[in-house]
């Protein structure tokens, strides 16, 4: 591996040696967790999150399921224009932002600064919105290209919406995934690794600048309960803090704190060790074995699509850590997107509680970036070999 990426791979470890230091004794005591809630990933565990994180209204039913979170700012593009106003719920769970965008696609820009005027107005009249913000908003609208002929958003508004995203990256294959999600404008959600990002620390400057998420993967795709055994609770910390560290040192930082445990290994201590840290664990979730490199795009875009549900998380692989595949992730990752449309779903993003919230992908015009420096992978365990250049860690 280059000389400056051992170098940052040196200064992210010694970050989080600090940080864990500094975490100790400060982190606050959380609830213990439930014996009866199952392990991760059972229809026990999945049942009390969907419990625990359903949208409270004041009406008792939520109008719209997955839809903004009161916890972004209200915006529009293209191009990205946003006010920095807290985006206002109404008493039925919907936001201002899930009533504009209910009217889309829009027949002029007209129509669409009418519908921003008219929700304005709604939450205006119930008192949830000044007078003040309700122009700010209206203004910004104006600024924008939407439902004018240099539109070019696909509509992206419905009641069954999922989140897609992409554990172990950054490596050679992002760039086409950045290139597919681009294409059909849908948000990534990257749980990358430290060791990776620090390889290649462009990917993750660009996910950001393109409006995706960049959230936590640990610093060496570690199984965190066999690191439990091995190091203990501050061999965990040390594992998700140093990928924290390793991402704020390239210029990156950390979307929120949210993280995919590698292999979906977190058993109840290290769930609340991640707890007590102020993280979100994002354990359920629909997958396949994409992992494994006779898998077609096909294939992979089939085992997929026949599990959705709304307000699924889609989990796939971006150049396994410790596997050569990628090509049929990437076939795959545009297939399902399609097929999904097809059925009637529309894509969003995450958000810190672990739900899926609506959000719209409005491209930048910057270059996608390539791999530059080696790729670090762990020993294979299947055969073949992954794109050049790649480094196998010890």
């Amino acid at each position: 591996m280059a000389k400056t990426v051992a170098g940052r791979l040196a200064t992210a470890a010694a970050l989080a040696v600090l940080a864990v230091a500094a975490l100790a004794g400060t982190a606050a005591a959380a609830p213990a967790a439930d014996p009866a809630a199952g392990p991760p990933g059972s229809a026990e565990a999945e049942a009390g999150a969907e419990a625990g994180t359903r949208t409270e209204t004041e009406t008792g039913t939520d109008a719209c399921p997955n839809g903004w979170s009161t916890e972004t700012t209200v915006w529009f593009g293209p191009p990205r224009v946003d006010t920095g106003i807290p985006n206002p719920g109404g008493p039925d769970g919907c936001t201002l932002l899930d009533r504009v965008w209910k009217r889309e696609p829009f027949s002029s820009h007209a129509g669409f600064v009418f519908a921003v005027r008219a929700a304005a107005d709604e939450f205006v009249t119930a008192g949830r919105l000044s007078a003040r913000d309700r122009a700010r908003i209206v203004l910004a609208a104006a600024r924008t290209h939407v439902g004018g002929p240099r539109d070019e958003s696909i509509p992206n508004t419905c009641d069954r919406r999922l989140a897609i995203q992409f554990d172990d990256g950054p490596s050679h294959y992002r760039t086409e995934t950045l290139r597919i999600l681009r294409e059909k404008q849908v948000t990534g959600v990257f749980m990358d690794t430290g060791t990776r990002v620090l390889a290649n620390p462009q990917f993750a400057r660009f996910q950001l600048a393109e409006g995706h998420e960049l959230l936590n993967h640990t610093y060496s795709h570690a199984n965190l309960n066999q690191v439990l055994t091995s190091e203990g609770p501050d061999g965990v910390r040390r594992e998700i803090l140093a990928a924290q560290a390793a991402f704020a040192s390239v210029g990156a930082p950390i979307s929120f704190q949210g993280i995919r445990p590698p292999f979906g290994a977190a058993n109840a201590q290290v769930r609340q060790i991640i707890a007590d840290m102020g993280y979100t664990a994002y354990m359920t979730r629909i997958g396949t074995d994409d992992w494994v490199p006779e898998r077609t795009a096909q294939e992979i875009s089939d085992a997929i699509v026949e599990q959705l549900y709304p307000g699924a998380i889609i989990s796939l692989h971006d150049g396994p850590y410790d596997s050569p595949a990628g090509p049929g992730t990437n076939g795959g990752l545009a297939l399902l997107i399609d097929a999904a449309r097809e059925r009637g779903y529309c894509f969003g993003t995450v958000d810190r509680h672990g739900d899926v919230v609506a959000d719209r992908l409005v491209p930048t015009k910057r270059p996608i970036p390539v791999v530059e420096n080696p790729v670090p992978y762990a020993p294979l365990i299947f055969p073949g070999e992954p794109p050049e250049p790649y480094v196998i860690l010890d």
